[in-house]
């Protein structure tokens, strides 16, 4: 089950930040958001100026994020706004290395997810 957060109204995740941490607070909102596949709020809170490849509090890019959601979808639409594919994550429920978004949907057999990246990798996306 996705947090509390994941399907709160925009106002509320943008104005979740408890510790002073804004920036931290909108990472945290982006990589919810992309967990549970709220296109309409990755999309605001990029124009917002948030970072594409911005990691939340556990070092997880967006991209990281969207996999761990199984969000093919939102693979895609990171990829066609330029974000870090071979970005790499450490989470040792994954892997005892670093690993990037694909092998992280390889390794948890979302072969959606793991061909969305293929493609735009094959389609010459080394950084979307």
């Amino acid at each position: 089950a996705l947090p509390i957060l994941a399907r709160a109204p925009l106002a509320m995740l943008c104005c979740c930040c408890t510790d002073g941490n804004l920036s931290l607070s909108l990472s945290l909102s982006l990589s919810l958001s992309m967990r549970s596949g709220r296109i309409e709020i990755v999309q605001l809170l990029l124009s917002k100026g948030v970072d594409i490849n911005s990691e939340d509090q556990r070092g997880a890019t967006p991209l990281i994020c969207a996999v761990e959601g199984n969000q093919p979808e939102m693979i895609r639409f990171l990829c066609q706004n330029k974000c870090n594919i071979n970005a790499k994550y450490l989470n040792t429920e994954y892997s005892a290395k670093p690993i990037t978004a694909a092998q992280l949907a390889k390794i948890k057999l979302y072969s959606d997810c793991e061909q969305t990246l293929k493609t735009a990798k094959k389609e010459g996306c080394l950084v979307c």
